[in-house]
C-alpha cells in the first residue's frame, strides 16, 4: 500500500526523498565530494585554481555581452550640442518647453562647400571709402572689406556636424548657448542673453527666429543659417537682437526690424516672390526704428531675374541712430527707399560708403539705387560697385 509520501512525491521524484522523509541535500553532497575533509592542500588548491578561473570566466563573458548589446559608444556633448547631464532627448532644449519626445539626434556634416540655395556671388570691391566707425558689434569675417560677404564665409562652418531638432523650440533659460543643431522648427527668444551659433534654423513660420526682449544682452546669432523654405515668413525679428556671419534666404524679409538691432557681415539672398502679393525686402524697419546698425552685408533684392521691394526700406517716421554702411546691395525696384515726404532725418542716421551693384540692373534697382534719399547730411562715400563712381542722391 503506498504511503501518504507517494501522494505527495509522484514515482520520478523519489529519488529526492530519503528514508525518513527528509528531502535530499544535493548542494551538501557535491560540496563533500569536492571538497572531501580529508582532502590535501594540492587538492584543495587544485579547486580554489579552478573557481577563480571561472569566475574571470563569466566577468569576461559579462563584458561581452554588454558591448555586444551596446555596439556604439555615447556621443560627447560637445560634439552633438547637447548639454552635459542630460538625456539624447532632451540634449538640445536648455530651458525650453519643447516636448522631448518630438526631438531627433541624427548626426549631418555640412558640405565643404556651403551654397544653400546662394545663386550670386559677392564679388570683390571697387573704390567707394573706407568704414568710419560707429558700426556697433564687432565681427571677424574672411570676407572682410575690401571684400564682401557671400556664401563661402556666412552660414555654418563647412564640416561642423549638426544635431537634428524637430519642432519648434522656446528658450526661456537666460544665456541659454544653442551650438551645431539643425532646427526644423520656429525659435522663440523669451531670456536674455541667448547664443545661436553654427547652426542651420529652417521653417514655415511668421518669424523663423523672433526675439522682443526689450532690455538685457540681445540675442546673438553667428555663423548660421536662415531658411524659409521659400515661404512668406521673415528670417530675424524683431529688437534686441546681433546677427553675424549668417546666411539667409528662402524668406519674403530677411530682418523686420523695430530697434537695438545690429546685422553685421552676412549675405541676405534669394528672397522668396511667392504669395498673391509679396513685398519682398532684404531689411525692412518699422516707424519705431532706433539704434540699428547694418554694416557690411551683401543684400540682393532679387532672384532669379525677379525683383521684389528693396534690399533696405525705411518708414515715415523719426528714425534715430540708424547706421547703413559698408555693404554691397542690388535689386529691387529701388534698392534703398530713404524715408518718405522729404522730411529731415535726425543727425544720427548715417548711410556710409556702401556699394550699389549693376549685377542685376544697370540702374541698380529697376528703377535707381535709391529713393527719398535727398537732404540728408549725414550720406557719404556711396558708389557703383563696379566703376567706383558716386551714386547722386536721389
Amino acid at each position: 500500500m503506498p504511503n501518504d509520501r507517494d501522494s505527495v512525491h509522484p514515482p520520478d521524484q523519489e529519488s529526492a526523498v530519503v528514508s525518513g522523509g527528509e528531502p535530499h541535500n544535493w548542494f551538501r553532497e557535491l560540496w563533500y565530494k569536492i571538497w572531501p575533509s580529508g582532502a590535501g592542500v594540492r587538492h584543495r588548491l587544485a579547486v580554489t585554481g579552478i573557481g577563480v578561473c571561472g569566475l574571470a570566466l563569466l566577468a569576461v563573458a559579462g563584458v561581452w555581452a554588454y558591448h555586444g548589446l551596446n555596439p556604439t559608444a555615447p556621443q560627447s556633448a560637445v560634439a552633438t550640442g547637447q548639454k552635459a547631464g542630460t538625456s539624447a532627448n532632451n540634449a538640445q532644449k536648455p530651458g525650453d518647453t519643447q516636448t522631448p519626445a518630438q526631438n531627433q539626434t541624427t548626426q549631418l556634416t555640412t558640405p565643404a562647400a556651403n551654397t544653400p540655395g546662394g545663386s550670386h556671388g559677392s564679388g570683390g570691391s571697387s573704390g567707394g571709402g573706407s568704414s568710419s566707425g560707429g558700426t556697433g558689434g564687432g565681427s571677424t569675417s574672411s570676407c572682410a572689406l575690401p571684400k564682401y560677404p557671400n556664401a563661402s564665409c556666412t552660414g555654418v562652418p563647412a564640416g561642423t556636424s549638426l544635431t537634428v531638432h524637430n519642432g519648434d523650440w522656446t528658450i526661456t533659460a537666460a544665456n541659454t548657448v544653442i551650438d551645431a543643431q539643425d532646427i526644423r522648427g520656429c525659435v522663440e527668444v523669451d531670456a536674455p542673453g541667448v547664443v545661436i551659433k553654427r547652426s542651420k534654423i529652417s521653417a514655415d513660420c511668421f518669424y523663423v527666429i523672433y526675439s522682443h526682449q526689450t532690455s538685457g544682452t540681445p540675442l546673438t546669432v553667428q555663423d548660421s543659417e536662415i531658411d524659409c523654405q521659400n515661404h512668406n515668413g521673415t528670417a530675424v525679428g524683431d529688437l534686441n537682437i546681433t546677427v553675424l556671419r549668417s546666411n539667409i534666404h528662402g524668406c519674403e524679409n530677411g530682418f523686420d526690424v523695430d530697434g537695438n538691432l545690429t546685422v553685421q557681415d552676412s549675405y541676405i539672398h534669394d528672397l522668396t516672390q511667392t504669395g498673391a502679393d509679396p513685398h519682398t525686402d532684404g531689411i525692412q524697419i518699422t516707424p519705431v526704428g532706433h539704434d540699428i546698425h547694418i554694416v557690411h552685408n551683401t543684400i540682393y533684392a532679387f532672384t532669379n531675374g525677379v525683383d521684389g521691394t528693396s534690399a533696405i526700406i525705411e518708414p515715415d517716421a523719426d528714425l534715430t541712430n540708424v547706421w547703413i554702411q559698408d555693404n554691397l546691395v542690388a535689386g529691387g525696384a529701388y534698392t534703398i527707399y530713404c524715408r518718405a515726404n522729404d522730411k529731415s532725418y535726425p543727425s544720427s542716421w548715417h548711410m556710409l560708403n556702401n556699394h550699389f551693384s549693376t549685377i542685376e540692373h544697370a540702374t541698380v534697382g529697376a528703377y535707381g539705387p535709391m529713393t527719398d534719399c535727398l537732404g540728408e547730411p549725414n550720406v557719404s562715400g556711396n558708389v557703383y560697385h563696379e566703376t567706383g563712381d558716386l551714386v547722386q542722391l536721389q
